[in-house]
């Protein structure tokens, strides 16, 4: 009965060591890269897309991603409105609804709060101008 259970845990172990990998066949990479992009937050899925804030055009963006090719869906200007230096950006996701700060005259800090359908970007409702002084 002992002589079962030895020959067992050693196929049991030959087996868990036969992957590809250990044989020198190397899986092919999935996933997609964007070196275009500088994200100043992490992606958070809302409308099945990928949404995050990006560093772009000498100021910050909210970006639409399809999280199976890496494309961008859509994208629209945002602030950091009148928020102190140094604190981490952050968007305000609601199920399908994605909140940001959209600038209205970055020289003052002023921006409305937008909240636009995730998986198209369609602006759904937005503030009158004030000055935020924190992320929504």
């Amino acid at each position: 009965m002992i002589r079962r259970w030895v020959w067992l845990f050693a196929i049991a172990v030959l087996v868990a060591g036969c992957n590809a990998t250990s044989v020198g066949v190397r899986k092919p990479a999935v996933g997609w890269v964007r070196s275009d992009l500088k994200p100043a937050t992490q992606p958070e899925l809302a409308g099945g897309l990928l949404v995050l804030y990006v560093a772009a055009l000498g100021g910050l963006q909210v970006v639409g991603l399809d999280p199976k090719t890496g494309r961008s869906v859509w994208h629209d200007s945002a602030s950091p409105g009148d928020i102190a230096s140094g604190e981490p950006a952050a968007l305000g996701v609601a199920g399908s609804t994605v909140a940001f700060l959209s600038p209205v005259d970055n020289s003052t800090g002023s921006s409305r709060l937008v909240g636009v359908d995730a998986a198209t970007g369609r602006v759904l409702w937005r503030t009158p101008a004030e000055l935020f002084t924190d992320w929504p």
